[in-house]
């Protein structure tokens, strides 16, 4: 291997993967976004969950009345709780919309963003953030920008 070669791998082993509430919610449906993540990357990113995600995920829980949502939430909720060891909670502050500081984070710290929110894609990309999102009922994963 080369040097040049062996440099872009340690760079790569430092990107991070950003993840949005609504893929958690797939966890649901079976979806395992890290596992879906390692396989689809020749190398491990590191995964990352904002704590306004984890505080969206809460307030949701005490807000819905349907059990389907509230089934969702649980369950996403267990999969990290399980899975803590996967990734790394992001404290950091957010004032506004979950989006946006999603957006914004991702943007700072070169992060790739995973969500399959159209309008916050559309807003990721122009900002220069690379996208991951889920497609079809296999939970295909795409990019919407070279990885």
């Amino acid at each position: 291997m080369t040097e040049r070669g062996s440099l872009r791998e340690k760079e790569r082993e430092k990107e991070g993967v950003l993840l949005d509430t609504n893929i958690l919610l797939y966890i649901y449906e079976g979806f395992d976004p890290f596992l879906s993540i390692l396989e689809r990357f020749d190398y491990k990113p590191d995964f990352f969950i904002h704590s306004a995600v984890v505080n969206e995920l809460t307030t949701l829980k005490g807000r819905e009345k349907g059990f389907s949502m509230n089934a969702r939430i649980n369950v996403a909720m267990a999969y990290l709780d399980k899975f803590s060891n996967m990734w790394k909670k992001l404290d950091l502050p957010c004032s506004g919309k979950v989006d946006n500081c999603l957006i914004e984070t991702a943007s700072k710290m070169n992060f790739v963003l995973m969500t399959n929110d159209r309008e916050m894609k559309q807003r990721a990309l122009e900002k220069g953030v690379r996208v991951l999102y889920v497609q079809g009922k296999g939970k295909i994963i795409k990019s919407l920008t070279p990885l």
